[in-house]
């Protein structure tokens, strides 16, 4: 048998399927595309928040939540307070509360990066009046005061004279000891215990 012989008994394909073949060997059919197209790769960047956003972890959405980059942020705890609510609020967090000042050291990058910036006093600030200040203290610290704070809040269920007290030594300090006078003054209330079976109505 002859080999124009055997060329003439192979099987053809249908014609579509053939057409199908010849159109993928060509160019710009999109699987040579994908084929051609190079792997995305990431390198260095000089914009530091944009790097933290590509970074493994994090958001790359961007927004929400703004986080603070700290050398060490195992360590501090923090908290942004507000020094409009009276003129001893500095003093109060640092002197009374056992905050200390975050600075700029403290930071894994600029003030500027973390959305602060540096007052006279060398702390970090922000808004327009640069009021919100940035205060840190040590996470074990910081577990102990919200323990001890929490037992005396249980100690006292049930006491109203106790939860009146309390209240108004909550907005002296956040809004003054005239406010607390007033709350202390006028307010009215009532402790309810309301410990008792799940599906009681």
């Amino acid at each position: 048998m002859s080999e124009q012989q055997t060329t003439r008994e192979r099987p053809r394909k249908p014609e579509a399927e053939a057409a199908a073949d010849i159109a993928r060997e060509r160019p710009e059919h999109p699987d040579n595309h994908a084929a051609r197209k190079p792997p995305i790769t990431m390198t260095s960047r000089r914009n530091a928040a944009l790097a933290r956003r590509l970074a493994p972890g994090g958001n790359v959405f961007g927004g929400g939540t703004r986080a603070i980059p700290l050398k060490d942020p195992e360590r501090w705890q923090l908290h942004e307070a507000n020094g409009e609510v009276h003129d001893q609020r500095h003093y109060e967090m640092v002197h009374v509360n056992g905050w200390d000042p975050v600075l700029p050291e403290d930071l894994a990058c600029t003030p500027d990066e973390a959305g602060y910036r540096v007052n006279e006093s060398g702390c970090l600030v922000r808004g327009a009046r640069g009021h919100l200040m940035l205060f840190k203290m040590p996470k074990e610290d910081y577990k102990v005061v919200e323990q001890r704070k929490t037992e005396r809040n249980n100690a006292e269920i049930g006491r109203p004279s106790k939860v009146k007290q309390n209240v108004a030594n909550a907005v002296a300090n956040e809004h003054g000891s005239e406010a607390a006078d007033y709350v202390h003054q006028h307010f009215v209330g009532t402790v309810t215990d309301t410990k008792g079976p799940l599906d009681a109505a």
